[in-house]
């Protein structure tokens, strides 16, 4: 007796309920998030390799200085660093993950020599500090943006979420703006806009361009306080009395609000013109703030304020 042999259309169906069996365990599989297991590590995923672009396509919060040779550190849960893609092609370097993941945090330090684009396509917060180039250009549909520094011309793609670029002086500025978000801008000499909604602040006294129809609510930064009230400032010197260069994160008072990190060489010092109550914090090596070293008085002005106490 000859053995039974299926026909060929067998197979084919076998291996199509086998294929569609293995992509269905797989999706169910992918919908379930990696958590993260709260043993938080660091790692130094890029040392010296060139970009001059970030693009951060997933949730976390960057620190990027400028005026640093490159590198990239992380610092996330042990189990999700595999996880999160670090990569650098055409001079840009991009911020991603390869699976759905929900981390305890993901915090990521970025240095770099000088930064001109910041193609943002994620969400979470990104700090840039020090920027100094011709031209900026930043995406920023989601999320939170904090620049600070000097450039020629600033452009700026805002969506729904906040841009406060108060401390990133600039000569002109372009920006479109779309969705409910949030910009804050400095422009010397002139202010573009376009767009179909949101709210635009400005520092400085630009030339104003808008286009036809715009829907855009523009007007000059305010201060949260009374007109009658005059805005004092104090001009004082501060130094860092330590033997190591240390990174700082300065914020104005209730009322007169800015912030923005810079870093001091050991023993330099920084001449400030802030309102009285200006407050000044130590950063760790991610950017974030740590203890408060020094809130400036009214009764200071002039003086050179050291900001580690004195033993």
């Amino acid at each position: 007796m000859r053995p039974f042999i299926p026909p060929k259309s067998y197979f084919l169906s076998y291996s199509l309920c086998l294929a569609i069996l293995l992509l269905t365990l797989g999706l169910l599989s992918a919908q379930a998030p990696l958590h993260g297991n709260g043993d938080i590590t660091r790692e130094t995923r890029l040392s010296g390799e060139v970009f001059h672009q970030l693009a951060v396509k997933t949730y976390c919060n960057v620190t990027v200085r400028c005026g640093h040779m490159p590198r990239v550190v992380v610092e996330t849960d042990a189990n999700i660093q595999d996880h999160l893609q670090v990569s650098v092609r055409g001079g840009l370097l991009s911020i991603d993950t390869d699976t759905w993941i929900e981390p305890s945090q993901i915090q990521v330090l970025v240095e770099v020599p000088f930064l001109h684009r910041l193609p943002n396509c994620g969400w979470g917060r990104v700090t840039v500090e020090d920027l100094e180039v011709e031209t900026f250009t930043l995406a920023g549909k989601t999320g939170t943006f904090l620049l600070s520094g000097q450039v020629e011309t600033l452009i700026l793609k805002a969506g729904i979420g906040t841009i406060d670029a108060g401390a990133l002086k600039a000569r002109r500025v372009e920006i479109q703006q779309d969705g409910h978000g949030t910009s804050l801008v400095q422009a010397d000499k002139l202010l573009t806009v376009s767009g179909s909604g949101g709210r635009i602040r400005y520092l400085g006294q630009p030339g104003l361009q808008s286009a036809d129809g715009s829907a855009i609510d523009l007007g000059p930064y305010v201060p949260a306080t009374s007109p009658a009230e005059p805005v004092e400032y104090v001009e004082v010197r501060v130094r860092n009395n330590r033997p190591a260069k240390k990174d700082f994160y300065i914020m104005g008072p209730p009322g007169r609000a800015f912030s923005y990190g810079f870093p001091m060489q050991p023993f330099a010092t920084h001449k400030k013109v802030v309102p009285p109550g200006t407050e000044i914090y130590e950063t760790n090596f991610l950017g974030l703030r740590g203890q408060r070293l020094l809130t400036i008085q009214a009764g200071e002005a002039g003086q050179t304020l050291d900001l580690y106490p004195q033993k």
